[in-house]
């Protein structure tokens, strides 16, 4: 009986390289598990932060835009259908100021919430507007048809509810009582106005 023995294979270079590769891709898929971690967070305070912005916001008013001041008059109009009957409809003619200045300060206050900050700003506004004699002829309006008793000043704001103060109107040297106001035939769908009687 021939017994033959075999010594075992040295390592070729080959199978060395394959075994660094391999403890390599074992470092590289250790060191991508913190990683993974580390972006998971960074997407939860990013998230966080929407959160706590938006409720923070909530408590506050949202972004402002101004329209305005406005001058709304109603009018009244004589139409005549097909079969020749005359009926009125009433229609609305804005006028804007000739000249307007507008002043403001704009404060910036931030508010901490845990981790977070939230910037958040208040306006001080003052505007004044000269309005000039209207040509009613230009306008194709016969100014016997407005109705000044129901003219109003108007002032756009996009949240209403963002008003810390009363808006105080005047009219020449009147003072003139104000309202909010929601509509859709105004120059902005919210805002304040004030009768001008």
């Amino acid at each position: 009986e021939n017994n033959i023995e075999m010594a075992p294979e040295a390592p070729t270079k080959t199978n060395k390289v394959l075994l660094k590769l391999i403890i390599i891709a074992v470092l590289i898929l250790g060191l991508l598990i913190p990683l993974i971690f580390i972006n998971n967070l960074i997407q939860e305070r990013a998230s966080r932060q929407e959160a706590v912005t938006e409720e923070v916001s909530n408590k506050w008013a949202t972004q402002q835009t101004i329209a305005g001041p406005c001058l709304s008059i109603p009018y009244t109009i004589q139409i005549k259908n097909a079969d020749g009957e005359t009926h009125s409809e009433e229609l609305y003619v804005f006028i804007m100021p000739q000249d307007l200045k507008i002043n403001g300060e704009l404060i910036n206050e931030t508010r901490k919430r845990s981790l977070y900050k939230v910037n958040l700003y208040q306006a001080s506004c003052k505007i004044e507007g000269k309005f000039s004699d209207i040509d009613w002829n230009k306008l194709n309006i016969d100014k016997n048809y407005l109705h000044w008793n129901r003219a109003r000043i108007n002032i756009g704001l996009t949240d209403v509810a963002g008003l810390t103060n009363e808006v105080n109107i005047l009219w020449g040297n009147t003072k003139l009582q104000t309202e909010s106001y929601s509509n859709e035939w105004n120059i902005a769908t919210t805002g304040v106005n004030a009768l001008l009687q």
